[in-house]
């Protein structure tokens, strides 16, 4: 005889199929076997209540602090715990209650749903690229003071043979980017972006594979779709007006990132009284403005924008916390490749060392199994096989 602790992170199911439970049973029991914990802000305290007590009756439990009991308070935050079986009976019992505690109840479906959702796709207009597998995005700088790769392409010629070798590495996204967004980095005009790309992102896109442009300038990005781009990766996340609107026009996919400030001064102390919360809310404003706007569920991904207005520590709570997003909705693209992020706590490496791209496929795998769909990179094969490790610990 012999007792051992199963890992939070075990596939439950395949353990029950293995030790000959019924498939009924295995159903069941996979369900009853997983905790989940949701976050709700901004209740007041006869709704914490009212959901304290609901949630002890379905079998679960609900942390509120003690201000809400006593009633002393004012608005708080709660944190539900419970399985699926007693999710579903606490929600039930919430849609009849008052205090529109129903459309809370119908907003925790949602996000309970989003999060368990494993048929995640990016519908660019051109391509349905599946991301039940993870797959890579090459990056593609042609300019001068990119961090990790500035002046390597801006010739057309080895733009072109890098792409190719990205490619045929296994990259099933190429990302080009004109301007360079690394902390201090000196702002574009419209115009010296586009001028950047003439004469190379046409070869790029013969190469038959999706292209994405990262730019956040409407008219860099209205250049590149008339062009034949699919994407737009946005730093800005929709801030600046008319990239919503250009988007639904030419029905193209687009990266919606987080960054905090701008990129001169988005590394000057950045501070967040709730990193993820802060990060989630704008995540999911920007998204619902979108399709609001006309652009479709399925053409949207989301970006954490590590590295963007976060320090070091942002940073690695944002990937040890990844799967929070999942609850949006949206397949999650990732960018981790080479930051300094990584060099800092790696003896302060540099940008090109080994050191720093062992820490990225440290860091992609922690992201793989948090969820993450998209992996943006510099060094495609490493990540490529990284994806094809995964896939054997994932199966």
């Amino acid at each position: 005889m012999h007792v051992r602790m199963l890992s939070r992170d075990v596939d439950i199911r395949k353990v029950l199929e293995r030790i000959g439970v019924h498939p009924q049973g295995v159903e069941i029991l996979t369900r009853k076997s997983e905790c989940y914990r949701i976050y709700i802000s901004g209740l007041s305290p006869v709704c914490a209540n009212i959901i304290k007590q609901e949630m002890l009756a379905a079998g679960g439990d609900a942390a509120i602090p003690m201000d809400a009991i006593t009633g002393r308070g004012g608005n708080c935050d709660v944190v539900l715990l419970g399985t699926e079986k007693t999710l579903r009976v606490f929600i039930n019992k919430l849609k009849i209650q008052p205090f529109n505690l129903g459309e809370l109840a119908s907003q925790i479906t949602q996000i309970y749903e989003n999060y368990g959702r494993k048929d995640r796709l990016w519908n660019t207009g051109k391509h349905r690229i599946n991301l039940i597998k993870p797959v890579v995005m090459g990056i593609l700088n042609v300019t001068p003071d990119s961090f990790s790769d500035g002046g390597k392409y801006i010739e057309a010629e080895r733009a072109i043979q890098h792409t190719r070798a990205m490619i045929e590495a296994g990259a099933e996204i190429i990302d080009i980017g004109a301007e360079s967004t690394r902390p201090g980095s000196r702002r574009l005009s419209a115009d010296e972006e586009i001028a950047r790309l003439e004469g190379v992102l046409g070869h790029i896109l013969d190469l038959n594979k999706p292209v994405s442009i990262d730019t956040y300038k409407p008219e860099v990005a209205k250049y590149a779709i008339e062009q034949g781009v699919e994407i737009v990766n946005d730093i800005f996340g929709l801030r600046k007006p008319g990239m919503v609107e250009l988007i639904k026009e030419y029905g193209v996919g687009v990266c919606v990132m987080h960054m905090k400030g701008e990129p001169e001064t988005m590394q000057n102390a950045p501070h967040y009284d709730d990193l993820m919360g802060e990060i989630c809310t704008f995540l999911h404003q920007q998204t619902a403005h979108a399709e609001h706007a006309g652009i479709e569920h399925d053409k949207i991904v989301i970006d954490p924008g590590i590295g963007f207005g976060k320090s070091v520590e942002h940073n690695y709570e944002i990937l040890a916390r990844l799967d929070e997003f999942l609850s949006l909705g949206y397949p999650v693209l990732v960018g981790t490749s080479r930051k300094s992020f990584i060099g800092r706590v790696l003896e302060n490496a540099p940008p090109e060392s080994q050191a720093r791209l062992y820490g990225t496929i440290a860091m992609n795998m922690l992201a793989l199994l948090k969820g993450a769909s998209i992996l943006r990179v510099h060094d495609v094969k490493e990540n490529v096989d990284l994806i094809k490790l995964y896939e054997k610990v994932n199966i």
